[in-house]
């Protein structure tokens, strides 16, 4: 229901678009079945810096910084909004809130300018590192790319075997 009613309204809705949108949330929230990031054991100095904001939603929002960002841009563009996500952090695992914040990630980091390019690998460098590739060495500091990847070739055959 939330998927079908952002990707219109922010512009998700080109089939390149849709092609480098989808596979990222599938791999983000480990194919739709996770809204909150699993935290590693093995990293108690990163647990401990995230303060408790780690990954949320469908494209994982993390840091203090990006919930907060979240929540002002809530507060321009969802009408009645008077949330919180600093306050209260689980919001971003519900289901509105959850797929909002990926269409939010995607519009304020430009990203269907990439996808239009049919440039999936910045697409990817952006939504998990930030940044964008200086170069193709790059590729594999990109957690997930492989997956990512897969999962983009399984999308792509799809819009082939119905157009």
């Amino acid at each position: 229901e939330f998927l079908e009613m952002y990707s219109e309204k922010y512009g998700v809705n080109t089939i390149d678009r849709i092609k480098s949108f989808i596979p990222n949330l599938l791999h983000e929230s480990m194919n739709f079945k996770a809204v909150k990031e699993f935290l590693p054991k093995n990293k108690p100095d990163y647990v401990k810096k995230l303060e408790g904001y780690f990954g949320r939603g469908l494209m994982q929002v993390t840091w203090k910084k990006n919930y907060a960002a979240f929540t002002e841009w809530c507060k321009l563009n969802v009408s009645d909004f008077k949330d919180d996500f600093v306050l209260n952090p689980e919001l971003l695992e519900t289901p509105k809130y959850a797929v909002l914040s990926a269409f939010w990630y995607w519009k304020v980091n430009n990203l269907n300018v990439y996808a239009d390019r049919k440039d999936f690998d910045n697409v990817c460098s952006l939504i998990n590192r930030g940044k964008v590739l200086k170069s193709q060495d790059e590729i594999k500091l990109i957690n997930g790319y492989d997956d990512r990847k897969k999962k983009f070739l399984l999308v792509s055959s799809y819009f082939k075997n119905f157009l």
